[in-house]
């Protein structure tokens, strides 16, 4: 609509009106603004509804991880990258090795032990934007910061109670599935690094044994431009953390999460363990969801589990072990972590015909393929 010009006259009766005309379109105006941020609803995403097309790979790029001289992870766990770095944790193995973005090993973090600057169990890991490590010992309840680019200098913050992940937005630290009996249903919660002081942002749904991830070491997923989200089990909410700020985001949609009823009757059959057992559709965790260009990467862990990636247009999804048009036949279906430059999968070359296809594509046969090849590549219609 054409905004309509307002001549001001100079007498004392046109000003009146036009000021009246000015509060009126003012009312006017503000009833079309529509809800303030904080009101408006939330996005929601469907998980239910799938295309009857296929995507296509884009540009792949085997990555061949060089190690050198340091000892080879014996399995990839956790991915995080920056514009030039990938930082590569094996839980197993209790490090980080820090490669080169074409796959060269610059740097680790392994550090076992019980001294200063050591930890006796990392369980987690995390990164900030100047490349500092950020490791998560649930044995000696501290985070040890080790500080780029060298990683031999480190500080350490104690904290005042058990815990599982970490995870770092900006300067604020924080920390996930608390475990002590005093802040035993805190699911996340923000850490003052110089203090330990612990304010509690959300409660867990159910109890220690339940809200404890089965399929992955964590619940913060880091992805491209600094997006940082986060998932509460059995929620049907993705959490988006902004510095030190944690808001609601999106809002999936699927008859395949479990009824409160149905995880009551987990709960009473499966008491000790942190997954039931049995083969079943229900969504039983999230093993990652990251915003990446026209689409959502999700993982799904049903049975079997699911890894989908959702266009943002359309609103449906694409199945990334059915729906593609050009499969890699080593390539796994599942997103470790996403870049500006691409999505990271590992790859599973167990089988006579994926080690064929791998070798032939290298032209050469790794030791251990499983932990010394990933795979950078992209989406497309």
């Amino acid at each position: 609509m054409q905004r309509p010009e307002i001549i001001i006259m100079k007498t004392k009766l046109s000003i009146l009106i036009s000021s009246l005309i000015g509060f009126i379109a003012l009312v006017a105006l503000s009833g079309c603004k529509g809800k303030a941020p904080h009101e408006e609803e939330q996005e929601t995403i469907g998980l239910d509804a799938w295309a009857e097309d296929s995507l296509t790979i884009v540009n792949p790029k085997i990555i061949c991880l060089d190690y050198g001289d340091f000892r080879p992870l014996g399995n990839i766990d956790k991915i995080l990258a920056t514009d030039s770095l990938l930082f590569l944790q094996g839980m197993k193995d209790q490090k980080v090795v820090v490669f080169s973005q074409e796959g060269k090993a610059l740097k680790e973090v392994a550090r076992l032990g019980n001294g200063a600057g050591e930890y006796l169990n990392m369980y987690n890991f995390d990164i900030d934007s100047n490349g500092n490590v950020y490791v998560g010992d649930i044995m000696k309840r501290n985070i040890i910061k080790y500080l780029a680019p060298n990683y031999i200098n480190f500080e350490t913050y104690p904290m005042d109670c058990s815990f599982l992940s970490i995870c770092v937005a900006d300067s604020t630290l924080y920390i996930e599935d608390l475990l002590d009996q005093d802040n035993n249903t805190v699911k996340l919660a923000k850490v003052e690094s110089k203090t330990g002081r612990i304010t509690p942002v959300l409660n867990a749904l159910y109890p220690e044994d339940y809200r404890i991830p089965n399929y992955t070491n964590g619940h913060f997923f880091k992805g491209t431009n600094d997006d940082i989200y986060f998932y509460n089990r059995f929620a049907d909410q993705i959490y988006k953390i902004n510095g030190a700020q944690v808001e609601e985001a999106y809002q999936l949609a699927s008859q395949h999460f479990p009824t409160k009823e149905k995880i009551e009757q987990w709960l009473k059959e499966y008491p000790n363990i942190s997954h039931p057992t049995g083969k079943s559709d229900e969504i039983r965790d999230i093993s990652y969801f990251y915003d990446y260009g026209p689409y959502f990467l999700i993982g799904l862990q049903s049975f079997p589990p699911k890894y989908i990636a959702h266009d943002k247009e359309t609103g449906l999804n694409y199945s990334l072990g059915k729906q593609i048009a050009n499969p890699i036949p080593y390539m796994y279906p599942e997103a470790l972590a996403v870049t500006r430059d691409g999505i990271i999968s590992p790859i599973f070359a167990n089988t006579e015909k994926q080690i064929q296809a791998l070798e032939q594509d290298l032209g050469f046969l790794p030791q251990d393929p499983n932990s010394s090849v990933l795979i950078l590549y992209s989406l497309s219609k």
